[in-house]
């Protein structure tokens, strides 16, 4: 019976002087976009710890293929969540400068966890449209 106790009392203080480890989910407003729009990327940071950074890299980051908000030091595009206790969000602002299929990477580290969290964005060319070569005349009424 007190081993039980002991091992529940223990359990509860290890948390308490660990935390929980950290967890992400990624979320877009829109995963699909066209050359020159934008998109923002939400994470979803879940858990206990403290000096928590999260960093978004990936393919385009680098290359700037993919622009970023905040903008990208050494190919990485980071945020500084801090301390957190429970679940806090943090996002980036992307707009895609080139088409392709870009694979994103966020790594959320804390002073003890650290996880990661995997998403792709689509960016594509605009649709091309054929206007018809179409003329008028100087002599419709409509012209005035």
């Amino acid at each position: 019976m007190y081993s039980k106790i002991f091992s529940l009392i223990f359990g509860i203080l290890l948390l308490s002087t660990f935390g929980f480890a950290l967890s992400v989910s990624l979320s877009f407003t829109d995963s699909s976009i066209g050359v020159g729009s934008s998109t923002t990327l939400t994470a979803t940071i879940n858990g206990s710890d403290s000096g928590v950074t999260a960093e978004l890299s990936g393919t385009g980051i680098s290359n700037e293929s993919l622009k970023t908000s905040p903008v990208v030091s050494d190919g990485v595009s980071t945020q500084y969540p801090g301390t957190i206790s429970d679940t806090t969000t943090t996002s980036w602002i992307i707009q895609g400068n080139a088409a392709g299929t870009y694979s994103l990477l966020v790594t959320v580290s804390g002073d003890e966890s650290s996880t990661t969290g995997n998403t792709t964005l689509i960016v594509t060319n605009p649709a091309n449209v054929i206007l018809d070569d179409y003329s008028c005349n100087s002599d419709d009424s409509n012209l005035s």
